[in-house]
């Protein structure tokens, strides 16, 4: 029984060095760029309203904009971009769509509109080291072109933290956060950082 515990003590000691470096990658030349972000867009359905793919929806936690845009601004400037937050007044007209926005970005010369659609944003229930129930977020991020008026990328990220126990593959991500649970807002920069890699790849590609 010990040999065991010294083993996997051991696999997760090697597992915290190597699984720490850092991804290397050329990102485009976005240091000039100008990114709007729209309002969130909150959804309780079963599809999101731009692109209609199927969608997991739960509970969504009273004024969680201001730490969804707090994670966006965050992560954004670490690559060197600039973030604008947009904002559309309300004419009794219904809520401004893409082609609002698109107009809005480009009197303020953004190069990209970028759209959050949050569908789930739940806080957890208890502390860092117990919890009854696991934070949970689950939201879409669309990238449009000024220019053009087009979406050039879209992402999605959903996850619902589990206990080492229930996914030993999340070895990692267990390692990485510490053996705690997250808040709501821990899970969305994770997400939010995932999502900007992937778009940072995506863009060097083309």
């Amino acid at each position: 029984m010990k040999k065991r515990i010294i083993w996997v003590l051991s696999l997760v000691l090697w597992l915290s060095i190597s699984c720490h470096k850092q991804e290397e990658f050329i990102r485009p030349d976005l240091e000039q760029s100008k990114f709007l972000v729209g309002e969130v867009i909150k959804v309780s359905s079963s599809s999101c309203p731009l692109c209609e793919r199927a969608v997991l929806p739960c509970a969504i936690k009273e004024e969680m904009e201001v730490e969804f845009y707090s994670a966006l601004g965050s992560v954004f400037s670490e690559y060197g971009v600039e973030l604008l937050k947009g904002r559309i007044e309300d004419k009794g007209e219904g809520k401004a769509g893409v082609e609002d926005w698109v107009k809005l970005a480009r009197k303020v010369q953004a190069n990209y509109l970028l759209i959050p659609v949050v569908y789930c944003y739940s806080e957890r229930k208890g502390s860092g080291a117990s919890a009854s129930e696991p934070a949970e977020v689950g939201f879409h991020l669309h990238i449009y072109e000024v220019g053009s008026g087009k979406e050039v990328w879209a992402g999605d990220f959903r996850e619902r933290q589990k206990a080492l126990s229930e996914n030993v593959l999340e070895l990692n991500k267990f390692i990485k956060r510490k053996a705690r649970w997250l808040k709501a807002e821990e899970l969305l920069r994770e997400g939010v950082e995932e999502m900007v890699r992937e778009f940072l790849k995506a863009s060097k590609k083309e």
